[in-house]
């Protein structure tokens, strides 16, 4: 019984290339989603909003003194 065994020719890349933009766009992903949701996740919850305080009573004087 023969082995075979079969090699790529010279010509043909073994996917190099391929797994190098596979990983680069890993990274980026990482980084985008880590850049967007650590913040969030670091806030806990946490809104800023701004505090207002509205007094109970305005005095509105309508009647202005004459000149």
């Amino acid at each position: 019984m023969a082995t075979i065994v079969n090699t790529p020719s010279s010509g043909e890349s073994s996917g190099g290339m391929g797994m190098f933009l596979t990983a680069v766009l890993v990274i980026g992903l990482i980084l985008v989603v880590g850049y967007f949701l650590l913040p969030a996740i670091r806030q806990g919850g946490q809104t800023n909003t701004p505090s207002i305080q509205i007094p109970e009573e305005v005095d509105i004087n309508i009647n202005q003194p004459t000149q």
